[in-house]
């Protein structure tokens, strides 16, 4: 009798394990389940069959829009940390030495360029000033200095030939060429 016993109980509690799996899987009219009927769709309206379509349209843009919205908020959330871990980097010693390291990579190259560019043309304009003012244009130059400060100073006029000013020109048109490479390229 044990024996039919333990046999009756493993019958018994197989039935109602399995029984509930069917449960579980058959909607129940109080679950709010309908009934669904499978129609081709040519049996259907024109109207009827565009509002089904329109409606599923919406359906899955909605779960577009909501991923979407999601994968945002995720992605503010994580650049405002990011940015106010940064910020607090920023202003630590270590920080600031590290944003000057990274402003001198992306910019350094075009900084000394600069730099060295207007340099070198503050320092070319001036030569060639230089070199115009003392060859370029005429000028008087002194002969000779008089004993007596009341005499008269002597003079010879200098005039520099033609050719001589359209080299100092062309030369200082190459000049700025030559500078303009070295601040822009």
């Amino acid at each position: 009798m044990k024996r039919f016993s333990l046999v009756l109980l493993f019958v018994v509690s197989l039935a109602i394990t399995f029984s509930t799996m069917v449960m579980a899987q058959s909607p129940s009219p109080s679950q709010g389940a309908s009934e669904q009927i499978l129609v081709s769709k040519s049996q259907l309206p024109p109207a009827l069959l565009e509002q089904i379509e329109t409606q599923s349209k919406i359906d899955t843009y909605g779960k577009y829009v909501g991923l979407g919205k999601e994968v945002g908020m995720a992605i503010n959330e994580g650049l405002s940390a990011l940015s106010e871990n940064a910020e607090r980097f920023a202003n630590t010693k270590p920080g600031k030495f590290t944003m000057f390291i990274i402003a001198y990579k992306v910019l350094g190259k075009d900084f000394l360029q600069a730099i060295f560019g207007i340099l070198f043309f503050v320092v070319g304009v001036g030569i060639f000033l230089c070199m115009w003012f003392k060859n370029g244009i005429t000028r008087r130059i002194p002969i000779e200095e008089p004993r007596d400060k009341t005499a008269p100073k002597r003079y010879e006029v200098y005039r520099p030939d033609e050719s001589a000013q359209i080299a100092y020109v062309v030369c200082f048109v190459i000049f700025l060429i030559i500078d303009c490479i070295v601040i822009f390229a």
